[in-house]
């Protein structure tokens, strides 16, 4: 049964606005797949009026394989002079009118197919950019990544020098160290404390005279020949009014106090 020419040409409309609709919404990967569907649909009723209509070459299965360039497009003027022959054949014969509802509808799909193959070419075009950014993208990523990894071991490498270097430099210090203490203890065993000489009898010497108020205990140690203990209790206990205060005050014994005595001055302490 032969389809109505209004009735088919309104299903093809209908196809052309879902297409339309579809390839709006639809990433250029879904586009690709979702031309190919219709154009699927598209040869069927195409190839359904191919039965009734006479074929006068291979321009027309040219126009609809795979995503070529339709003879219609491709060769305008050829399809143009084909068409006419086919037109002036039919008008000989009599021109059957569901013949003519069915070239039509050919013609119709024919121009759908060509809309169609033009969607699936942009498509093409759409995704192979997309690819070529998208490895653009991938090769300056992996630059970056190789260049982190040159850096990072580079950096990598100068921290383990620095710390073979630290390491030496604290093996370095522990030894000078125990060299330093060592030559300590062979100059404390050297160098005893030196001892006064008693004094030679018969020979009076002048004995020097030290301010409890105002000499500090190294003076006192040496004029005096007192420990360094007595001398700090001295300076500790000053400003002295009297002699006799660093035995009434228990700053130094009587025995070391009767010993110094003529050797002690007292200065008047200021206000």
């Amino acid at each position: 049964m032969v389809t109505p020419a209004p009735v088919a040409e309104h299903e093809m409309r209908s196809q052309q606005s879902r297409l339309h609709a579809t390839t709006c919404r639809t990433r250029p990967s879904h586009t690709i797949f979702v031309a190919w569907v219709v154009a699927g649909f598209l040869w069927l009723p195409l190839g359904c009026a191919s039965m009734f209509v006479p074929h006068h070459g291979h321009h027309d299965d040219a126009g609809l394989n795979g995503t070529r360039m339709p003879p219609s497009v491709a060769d305008p003027a050829r399809h143009d002079k084909a068409q006419s022959n086919d037109q002036g054949s039919m008008v000989s014969s009599g021109s059957d009118p569901s013949i003519a509802a069915l070239t039509k509808e050919n013609e119709f799909l024919r121009s759908e197919l060509i809309s169609v193959w033009h969607t699936l070419a942009q498509a093409e075009q759409a995704r192979a950019k997309d690819q070529e950014a998208s490895q653009q993208a991938i090769a300056d990523l992996q630059e970056q990544v190789d260049r982190f990894q040159v850096v990072t071991l580079a950096q990598d490498a100068l921290v383990e020098k620095a710390e073979r270097a630290l390491q030496d430099l604290n093996r370095s210090v522990t030894q000078q160290g125990k060299i330093i203490q060592e030559l300590g203890k062979r100059s404390t065993r050297a160098n005893p404390d030196p001892v006064p000489a008693p004094p030679v009898a018969g020979i009076p010497r002048a004995l020097p005279t030290v301010d409890l108020n105002t000499v500090p205990a190294a003076a006192l140690v040496r004029g005096l020949s007192l420990t360094r203990q007595e001398a700090e209790e001295i300076i500790k206990h000053r400003p002295y009014k009297r002699i006799g205060e660093l035995v009434s005050m228990n700053v130094i014994p009587k025995v070391t106090f009767d010993r110094i005595r003529k050797q002690l001055v007292i200065s008047t302490p200021r206000e």
